[in-house]
Protein backbone atom coordinates (compact mmCIF):
# COMPACT_ATOMS: atom_id res chain seq x y z
CA UNK A 1 0.00 0.00 0.00
CA UNK A 2 1.39 3.70 -0.65
CA UNK A 3 -0.60 6.17 0.46
CA UNK A 4 -0.35 10.25 -0.01
CA UNK A 5 0.66 12.07 3.49
CA UNK A 6 -2.73 13.75 2.80
CA UNK A 7 -4.73 10.74 3.08
CA UNK A 8 -2.93 9.43 6.33
CA UNK A 9 -3.72 13.11 7.78
CA UNK A 10 -7.28 12.61 6.70
CA UNK A 11 -7.67 9.24 8.30
CA UNK A 12 -6.05 10.67 11.43
CA UNK A 13 -8.48 13.49 11.97
CA UNK A 14 -11.10 11.18 11.41
CA UNK A 15 -10.26 9.05 13.82
CA UNK A 16 -9.18 11.77 15.81
CA UNK A 17 -12.88 12.77 15.37
CA UNK A 18 -15.20 9.95 16.60
CA UNK A 19 -12.91 9.20 19.43
CA UNK A 20 -13.97 12.83 20.71
CA UNK A 21 -17.63 11.27 20.31
CA UNK A 22 -16.65 9.00 22.59
CA UNK A 23 -15.50 10.20 26.10
CA UNK A 24 -17.35 9.81 29.03
CA UNK A 25 -19.46 13.26 29.72
CA UNK A 26 -17.56 15.83 31.32
CA UNK A 27 -17.56 15.38 35.71
CA UNK A 28 -19.48 18.96 36.07
CA UNK A 29 -22.83 16.94 34.55
CA UNK A 30 -22.50 14.69 37.50
CA UNK A 31 -22.54 17.64 40.31
CA UNK A 32 -25.13 16.64 43.20
CA UNK A 33 -24.82 13.33 42.73
CA UNK A 34 -21.34 12.00 43.03
CA UNK A 35 -18.76 13.60 44.74
CA UNK A 36 -17.90 14.90 48.50
CA UNK A 37 -20.25 15.44 50.84
CA UNK A 38 -20.11 19.25 51.80
CA UNK A 39 -21.46 18.52 54.81
CA UNK A 40 -20.24 15.10 55.85
CA UNK A 41 -22.36 13.46 57.91
CA UNK A 42 -21.74 10.68 60.53
CA UNK A 43 -23.48 8.15 62.21
CA UNK A 44 -23.69 10.22 65.62
CA UNK A 45 -25.62 12.91 63.39
CA UNK A 46 -28.04 10.30 62.16
CA UNK A 47 -28.49 9.14 65.23
CA UNK A 48 -29.48 12.44 66.90
CA UNK A 49 -31.74 13.88 64.15
CA UNK A 50 -33.42 10.15 63.71
CA UNK A 51 -33.26 8.77 67.52
CA UNK A 52 -36.61 6.70 67.06
CA UNK A 53 -34.42 4.84 64.28
CA UNK A 54 -32.07 3.82 66.01
CA UNK A 55 -31.94 0.44 65.76
CA UNK A 56 -32.75 0.72 61.82
CA UNK A 57 -29.78 2.80 61.06
CA UNK A 58 -27.38 -0.04 62.83
CA UNK A 59 -28.96 -2.35 61.08
CA UNK A 60 -28.71 -0.68 57.78
CA UNK A 61 -24.99 -0.04 58.23
CA UNK A 62 -23.88 -3.29 58.96
CA UNK A 63 -25.83 -4.29 55.99
CA UNK A 64 -24.38 -1.63 53.92
CA UNK A 65 -21.11 -0.32 53.62
CA UNK A 66 -21.90 3.67 53.62
CA UNK A 67 -19.20 6.14 52.62
CA UNK A 68 -20.34 9.22 54.38
CA UNK A 69 -17.84 11.42 51.98
CA UNK A 70 -20.05 10.35 49.22
CA UNK A 71 -23.12 12.18 48.32
CA UNK A 72 -25.14 9.15 46.53
CA UNK A 73 -25.67 6.84 49.19
CA UNK A 74 -26.28 9.59 52.40
CA UNK A 75 -28.38 10.97 50.31
CA UNK A 76 -30.46 7.29 49.60
CA UNK A 77 -30.16 6.93 53.91
CA UNK A 78 -31.74 10.43 54.17
CA UNK A 79 -34.78 9.20 51.71
CA UNK A 80 -34.96 5.76 53.47
CA UNK A 81 -35.40 7.50 56.76
CA UNK A 82 -37.56 10.17 55.59
CA UNK A 83 -40.23 7.47 54.25
CA UNK A 84 -40.40 5.35 57.10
Amino acid sequence: YKHEPEDLLKALDAITERSAKMLPPPTVNFQGIVGKEPYPVTKKALMKYFPKQKAFIEEYLKENDINFTSVAPVRELFNILKNK
